[in-house]
């Protein structure tokens, strides 16, 4: 039987910049994740226009820049110890 594994990181909510820490499991996809995070963080579900909210997620480390998450990617591959998560609003040029 395997054992789940986790990675604990910041996940900060960009309105209020409010951060919990949390521990997310690696095997989930970053879209997933994205999906997990904005519900646990409380962000909108709708849109300004009343459509669904998307939102990406990026990551910042002390050592670097931001850096937005592929969707396909994994937590395990792209999320390390003491990273900051944050979903922001996708943007959709038009």
């Amino acid at each position: 039987m395997e054992t789940a594994s986790y990675v604990t990181a910041s996940l900060r909510h960009f309105v209020t910049g409010a951060s919990i820490e949390t521990d997310l499991p690696t095997e989930w996809t970053i879209e997933h994740a994205t999906r997990e995070i904005s519900h646990a963080l409380g962000l909108p579900v709708t849109d300004t226009n009343n459509g669904p909210a998307y939102y990406e997620l990026f990551r910042n480390r002390a050592d670097g820049p931001g850096e937005k998450l592929p969707p396909s990617g994994t937590v395990g591959d792209l999320v390390h110890e003491g990273d900051e998560i944050v979903p922001l609003p996708e943007i959709t040029p038009g």
